[in-house]
């Protein structure tokens, strides 16, 4: 690294107090480094003006090597190992140029970006525009100054600031490297004399190059400009202050009201409606006012424009132009027709509506959302869809679920019970549809809740009747399983509803056919042909023909003697519905008990007598016909009348 230097004509001792160090450390500091303001003359005036003149005629793009070429110039002249110039960047110094003699390491990378200013005496005495100079560098004191000169291993060093303005801006040097001569301080005459030529070349460079990255950006400028004019589906066209259009810019013809050539040089009046052409005007008299004017839309042969005017700076004449950028909105219009019907639609419906933005979260709510919740837009606006749901009572669980199908942007369908503000319950079916832009890019949610409090409290209505229906019927068909007797039920046309396992024990030849919806005479043919009745051949034909005729009976009753032995009582009813119930009774024991007793009346010659509590008819069997003296086949009915009589005339007999 490199040190200020001073000429040895005009040496100042430079007094630095500096509180780590004794007394005699001091005094042999002070004498190490020495300063001096800038000489009035240097004996090196033509090496300086060929190097100032080879700064200043260097191009910005030349200038770098020409800074070189005069560093090597001037450290050859002087005797230097190295010459270098540094610059003050953000509060860090940067060697930017480095001149090395012969055999000389160069240290420029290194000493990039280093905090110079923690060294008191470069940074003290260059920034008061005093040259620095070091003669022996080993000669310092123990001090960071010294380590970090003798680590460049430099042994005389001397620098000189640049300034302009009074800021300090860098400074040039000088080292001698090694154990060879050291500076007597007449070289700095060479480095003061160039330090203004080298700020102004500097100074040149960086405007230079300012200007070039503002022609660079300039130009960039307007070529995204003229790829912005030219993307954009307007008309550009500029006016004079009489209103005569001077230019225009149309990346869609269509836009254009006839060629080219009848538009330009020719006034607003000259191509346009009167009414259309007013409206310009005014809107000119207000930008000229206000600067920009958005006058409102009209339509033209059925198409709708919108206008901007803005007015433009005066041109050289003091004339003032204007710019109108015109646009075709007739599709526009027609969506925000669409829009604001839907709106108004929207508002009126008794349904809750609500709309998410892109990032899930309430942009606008419908009065009916805000009148059943209780929430107001103003309340809600920005809020996440999570959080609105957990303000209205949903469950977390339920919650997750429906906001992991928002993020797939799928279609959501569900039901849910909420509370609004009043803590009422109530029960919504929410549709949540995804919202797709223009270019089909998802652009949010459209969220559509119908209140379905009444439908679930008349379906919770009709569980609960539905289950005491089924406790009922459960209840009946454990009545009717529980019966010993066959029960049967069909419906109006004689289709089989319900039966019980007696039924079926009673009919198990035919078991497979007996399902709901067979009929009645289904089962008695089916009965008829597999022989399960004692019936055979004709007598069997007309048993099943009576069985079907008596089906629609108000009341039936009797008996069917089946093939296996068993003798079944029938009973059947007509119900009011139409309905047929219908009983079978095993009678096959008391039919057999009474076999058996005739036959004991018959072998014991007994006779007997039976009284139908009923019909009032009483029956005798031949044998008391016998004893009454009536003769066989002559009396097997007797009424009370004729039994009194008889018993009259035999006792008068008697």
């Amino acid at each position: 690294m490199k040190l200020p230097l001073s000429t040895a004509s005009l040496v100042h001792r430079l007094l630095i107090r500096l509180p780590s160090f004794g007394s005699r450390e001091k005094m042999h500091f002070e004498t190490a480094i020495e300063l001096a303001p800038r000489p009035p003359e240097t004996a090196h005036y033509p090496l300086v003006v060929g190097a100032l003149s080879t700064l200043l005629r260097a191009s910005p793009e030349e200038l770098d090597d020409a800074i070189d070429d005069v560093l090597s110039r001037l450290g050859d002249a002087s005797g230097a190992d190295r010459a270098y110039l540094f610059v003050r960047q953000d509060g860090r110094w940067f060697n930017t140029h480095e001149w090395c003699a012969d055999g000389i390491d160069p240290v420029k990378d290194h000493l990039q970006g280093v905090a110079l200013d923690e060294h008191e005496a470069m940074a003290t005495v260059l920034a008061q525009g005093k040259g620095l100079f070091i003669r022996d560098v080993t000669a310092l004191p123990g001090s960071a100054l010294r380590s970090f000169l003798l680590s460049q291993q430099i042994h005389s060093i001397q620098c000189v600031p640049v300034l302009r303005d009074g800021v300090f801006y860098g400074f040039l040097g000088f080292d001698r490297v090694g154990e060879g001569d050291l500076f007597t301080g007449a070289e700095a005459g060479m480095l003061w004399a160039l330090t203004d030529g080298l700020l102004s070349a500097v100074g040149r460079q960086r405007v230079e190059r300012a200007l070039s990255k503002m022609r660079t950006r300039q130009t960039e400028t307007l070529e995204r400009l003229r790829a912005t004019l030219a993307a954009m589906p307007e008309l550009m066209l500029e006016f004079d202050e009489d209103g005569r259009c001077i230019d225009y810019h149309c990346s869609a013809p269509e836009l254009l009201a006839g060629e080219p050539e009848a538009i330009l040089n020719r006034t607003l009046e000259e191509t346009l409606p009167p009414s259309v052409a007013r409206l310009q005007r005014a809107a000119m008299a207000e930008a000229l006012d206000a600067g920009v004017s958005h006058p409102p839309d009209y339509e033209i042969d059925g198409h709708w424009y919108r206008l901007t005017v803005a007015r433009v700076a005066p041109d050289s004449g003091g004339r003032t132009r204007y710019v109108f950028r015109i646009r075709d909105v007739t599709d526009e219009r027609a969506r925000e027709a669409e829009n604001d019907l839907l709106i108004q639609v929207t508002r009126r419906m008794t349904n809750r509506a609500l709309v998410l933005n892109r990032d899930c979260r309430i942009h606008w709510a419908n009065p009916a959302f805000e009148q059943r919740t209780g929430l107001t837009l103003d309340d809600i606006r920005g809020m996440p869809l999570d959080e609105a749901f957990a303000i209205q009572g949903v469950a977390r669980a339920t919650i997750d679920r429906i906001m992991a199908a928002i993020d797939a942007h799928e279609t959501v369908q569900i039901e849910l019970e909420l509370r609004n503000q009043a803590g009422e319950r109530y029960w919504g079916d929410i549709a949540m549809q995804p919202l797709p832009g223009r270019d089909g890019a998802f652009q949010g949610y459209l969220i559509i809740g119908t209140d379905i409090t009444e439908r679930k409290r008349h379906e919770a209505e009709l569980k609960r009747m539905a289950d005491e229906t089924a406790a009922a019927h459960a209840r009946l068909h454990g009545a009717i399983e529980s019966m010993q007797d066959g029960f049967v039920l069909f419906d109006r046309d004689n289709k089989l509803l319900m039966c019980n396992s007696k039924y079926r024990e009673i009919n198990a030849e035919i078991d497979d056919i007996i399902r709901p919806g067979v009929t009645l005479p289904e089962i008695i043919r089916t009965a008829t042909e597999r022989g399960v009745y004692l019936a055979d051949g004709s007598q069997a034909r007309e048993q099943a023909d009576r069985l079907i005729h008596a089906i629609d009976d108000r009341d039936f009753s009797g008996e069917l003697h089946y093939r296996n032995g068993r003798v079944i009582g029938v009973r059947a009813t007509r119900m009011p519905d139409g309905n047929h119930v219908g009983l079978r009774t095993d009678i096959t024991a008391i039919r057999r008990a009474e076999q058996r007793l005739n036959d004991i009346i018959r072998g014991a010659r007994v006779g007997t007598w039976e009284l139908d509590l009923t019909t009032g008819t009483e029956v005798v069997n031949s044998y008391l016909n016998e004893l009454l003296g009536l003769g066989d086949g002559q009396v097997d009915e007797i009424t009370t009348q004729r039994w009194l009589r008889l018993a009259r005339e035999t006792r008068e007999s008697w």
